[in-house]
């Protein structure tokens, strides 16, 4: 009975390639029109733009969120509130480690669902922020943003989509564009939020809007690229039996996604682990650099409108 059932999920995996086979060969024949790349590319800077915004708009916002969250409604010092807070945003790195598993799934379902999925859910972080009204509706808001932004589907995207002669001229000049887009905050923060402190979470409000936007564009406009349609046919032609046959390196070389896949490429694969180390080691870094918003307003005394000013330049110096 068990070899009868064995053979049946095999059967049933093989039809459901079969199917996906047939999927990905007629995705893989399409012809994009000659301006395709080029409003792709379009969308793919404002998706970035919307990440980058993301990725940095709390610590730009630090003592307004302080201020509000721990010393007016706790009756907190801003260095108590500013401990606790950056306490309480530790506790949340353990989420990342989910990527692990999330990541590996675009290798197995397509860069496409996660480009949208990605952008939905950093959309949907901003605007949970911007309806918070305690420390508990900010951290779930600010949780899932921090999850998404460190996916960068967009980056895979431009990767994939250019030649190899262009790919880092591309990313490169896509990126500094995303960063000049986030003079958007400051812009904000002096037209939306009139330089006053209680109205910080207006400024969230726009960001978020422009995400679902963009989510819906990608979903309707952006293709799958043709690098990952080609791995994958690849992968959905060779045999099952013969995928079994590998050597277990060479699983791990070709993985389509899976939990356990992921968690041993990623332990086992030298590159992969020595990133991961790194970034470890970066992220700690960042941690002592996060405050510089705390430093223009309680330390240098400076105003929201000086902050304002301020937040100008960051953008600029950072994209040259």
């Amino acid at each position: 009975e068990a070899k009868i059932m064995d053979q049946t999920k095999i059967e049933k995996k093989k039809q459901r390639e079969a199917k996906e086979l047939a999927r990905r060969e007629r995705q893989v024949k399409f012809k994009e029109n000659k301006f395709y790349l080029i409003y792709l590319f379009m969308i793919l800077s404002l998706v970035f733009i919307t990440d980058e915004i993301a990725s940095t708009i709390s610590i730009q916002f630090q003592s307004n969120i302080v201020n509000e969250f721990f010393v007016n409604k706790m009756g907190m010092t801003y260095g108590e509130g500013l401990s606790l807070f950056s306490a309480l945003g530790i506790i949340t790195y353990p989420i990342s480690l989910l990527m692990v598993v999330y990541r590996p799934l675009a290798d197995k379902f397509g860069r496409k669902p996660f480009l949208v999925l990605n952008t939905f859910c950093m959309a949907l972080g901003l605007f949970i922020v911007y309806l918070s009204q305690d420390i508990v509706v900010y951290m779930i808001g600010g949780t899932l943003m921090g999850f998404m932004v460190s996916h960068d589907m967009q980056a895979v995207y431009i990767l994939e989509c250019s030649s190899e002669k262009n790919r880092a001229r591309n990313y490169s000049i896509t990126k500094a564009i995303a960063i000049l887009g986030t003079l958007l905050v400051p812009l904000l923060r002096e037209t939306l939020m009139k330089n006053v402190s209680e109205r910080w979470h207006l400024v969230y409000l726009v960001p978020a809007i422009i995400g679902f936007v963009l989510s819906f564009v990608a979903l309707l406009c952006a293709k799958e690229t043709h690098v990952f349609l080609e791995n994958r046919i690849k992968y959905l032609k060779t045999p099952l039996e013969e995928r079994e046959k590998k050597s277990k390196e060479e699983k791990m070389n070709n993985a389509q996604g899976g939990i356990k896949n992921a968690i041993k490429f990623s332990f086992k694969h030298h590159q992969l682990r020595c990133l991961i180390i790194a970034c470890a080691f970066f992220y700690l870094a960042s941690l002592a650099t996060a405050t510089y918003n705390t430093v223009m307003k309680e330390s240098a005394g400076m105003t929201e409108e000086q902050i304002t000013y301020a937040l100008y330049l960051y953008p600029v110096g950072n994209a040259l």
